[in-house]
């Protein structure tokens, strides 16, 4: 399930999504969580209920557990190629994208 985000990205660029998976995220939560806390990466429009839950089951199929924050690493085709709970280094995030080029 690769996000259009993920493709549009070149493949010299590292770019950060957040991904809001919650229910009640809609446009007004959304825009004060990011007024209130100027993240350092873009974060996603609200998804959709079926993008939700592909999300889910693809957090569910990797890591067998549902939980936030959980990060996905893609390759510059939006392929999904790690998946794990929390943030990762960037050292595990350089070594990840060098083992997936090509």
């Amino acid at each position: 399930m690769p996000h259009e985000a993920a493709k549009t990205n070149s493949n010299d660029e590292l770019a950060l999504y957040g991904v809001p998976v919650d229910e009640d995220d809609d446009k007004e939560v959304l825009g004060a969580y990011l007024r209130e806390n100027t993240p350092a990466y873009e974060l996603l429009e609200p998804l959709s209920s079926e993008t939700r839950s592909e999300i889910g089951t693809l957090v569910r199929d990797r890591i067998w557990i549902d939980a936030l924050p959980v990060t996905f690493v893609t390759g510059p085709s939006g392929h999904v190629f790690h998946v794990q709970v929390g943030s990762p280094s960037i050292s595990d995030v350089r070594r990840w994208l060098a083992e997936n080029q090509g």
